[in-house]
Formats: C-alpha cells, sequence, structure tokens
C-alpha cells in the first residue's frame, strides 16, 4: 500500500471521528440562576421545540441547547439548570482569564468553551433530561460532565431517594449493581483485559455514596445511571451509562417507579 493511500486512510477516519462527535452533541441535550439578569437568560434563538443560548467573543463562547416544555415549573427548573452553568462557567472560568491567559488565548485561536447539549427521555408518567456538558478551558483535553434531572407527571423533580420506598439501602445495592456493569463495559472497551488498578478506579468509582452515584434518568430498559470521564477509568476510556433493569430492583423502588 503507498503512503498516499494511507494518508488518505488516516485522514477519512480522522473526518469520521470528527462527525461522530459531533453527532454525540446533538439535541435528543440542561443559588446562582436568581442572580442571572433577564436579558443573560434570554434565548437568542429557538430550534423547533428547542431554545438556544449563545454569547461569543475573542476569549470564550457559550452554545447551549435546551428544551422547552408546557409545564411551567418544569421550564422554570430547566431554565433554572440552564442559569446555573452559564453562571458557573462564568464564575469559575472566564473570570480567572488573565492578561497572560488572554494573549495565550488570542495567539492559539482557543477560545474556553461551553457547550451543553441535551437528551431527552420517557418512562411511564415521568420524564428524564441528560444534559451532556462540554468544558475547554485550555488544558491538555476538553473535559465532559453531566447533569441530569427527573419530573414526575405534576412537574415535579424527583432526587434519587425519592424512587425508592422508605428506609431503603439504594445505595449499596445500586453501587453493586453499577459495578458490575461498568466492569463488564470497561473490559469491552479493554479488549477484555481489566486490570487490578483499574478495577479499583471502578470501584471508587461506584462507591455507595451520592457524590459517586447521582446522575440518573429513567428509560423503559432501567434505570440509567452516568459516569463522566475520569470517574470509573482513565480519561481514554471515556463516559459510562449503564443501565439497571427495573426488575433487579423491584423490592426497594415504589411501586409507581417499577
Amino acid at each position: 500500500m503507498s503512503v498516499k493511500t494511507i494518508a488518505l486512510w488516516i485522514g477519512g477516519l480522522v473526518i469520521l471521528a470528527g462527525l461522530w462527535w459531533l453527532a454525540t452533541l446533538e439535541p435528543g441535550i440542561g443559588g446562582l440562576s436568581e442572580n442571572l439578569s433577564d436579558e443573560v437568560m434570554q434565548p437568542v434563538g429557538t430550534a423547533g421545540a428547542d431554545k438556544t443560548y449563545t454569547e461569543e467573543n475573542d476569549l470564550y463562547s457559550i452554545n447551549i441547547t435546551y428544551p422547552t416544555h408546557s409545564n411551567p415549573s418544569i421550564q422554570t427548573a430547566i431554565d433554572a439548570l440552564v442559569a446555573e452553568e452559564v453562571e458557573r462557567f462564568k464564575q469559575e472560568s472566564v473570570s480567572l482569564i488573565d492578561d497572560v491567559e488572554a494573549q495565550r488565548i488570542r495567539e492559539h485561536k482557543r477560545p474556553y468553551e461551553l457547550v451543553v447539549a441535551y437528551k431527552p427521555y420517557t418512562y411511564k408518567t415521568f420524564t428524564s433530561y441528560e444534559f451532556d456538558i462540554y468544558l475547554d478551558t485550555g488544558g491538555a483535553h476538553p473535559n465532559a460532565f453531566f447533569r441530569t434531572t427527573t419530573f414526575n407527571a405534576q412537574g415535579d423533580e424527583l432526587a434519587l431517594d425519592e424512587l425508592f420506598i422508605a428506609g431503603a439501602a439504594y445505595l449499596p445495592r445500586l453501587s453493586s449493581e453499577a459495578q458490575t456493569l461498568v466492569l463488564a463495559e470497561l473490559g469491552r472497551r479493554a479488549g477484555g483485559e481489566v486490570t487490578p488498578e483499574m478495577a479499583d478506579t471502578v470501584r471508587m468509582g461506584t462507591a455507595p455514596s451520592p457524590e459517586a452515584i447521582q446522575f440518573f434518568y429513567l428509560k423503559s430498559d432501567g434505570l440509567h445511571l452516568l459516569f463522566p470521564p475520569y470517574q470509573v477509568a482513565a480519561y481514554a476510556a471515556g463516559s459510562f451509562d449503564v443501565a439497571i433493569p427495573f426488575d433487579n430492583l423491584q423490592d426497594i423502588l415504589k411501586p409507581e417507579i417499577h
């Protein structure tokens, strides 16, 4: 095979990888909020049932796509979540740009970037949203995070513990289930080899604590738990979305969930 042919193959793979990454950001992705003015949170455009919020200059850009909902309570909660992420980005990232960093950004033409997209899910009378957050602040690589929110038919936002009967030891159960599923998926991604060090990282990242197990949504195939990059494996392994079948949790779930 010629050098030219190899170069063409490599170029094609790079393009395909870029298209795949863009596809993952398509909608299909959401204290401080009251401090934002109405002008800041005014959507600059709409796309069907979606709202968009954008800001852009030579130092940073914000591009957020988020849903509309007919229930005012749900819409208020979604708007507050978006406002919180905008404020967090400005306070924890943009406000730290000094003259030296501003010069570096302009020289490299790599502004700080916040991108948020969402995915909606429905299960019975419940509506869940997964917000995929992409953050680039000039490091070796961008970072990815999650925010999730779930509502009942009345528009009340549900915390994870509200899915389970009172007094249920749900965190140890979810931790055990998640650990098994993440290890299996990690093995597939690693070509079947999970080292003891990798397994230890999974155990720590799926610990039975509210900090480790906090991002979730409901779908017909079960209770989904999300783990961002770094939490359960190396950055290169990516994020993890594992589904625990409702039948596996039927003894501790509230009847309206199962």
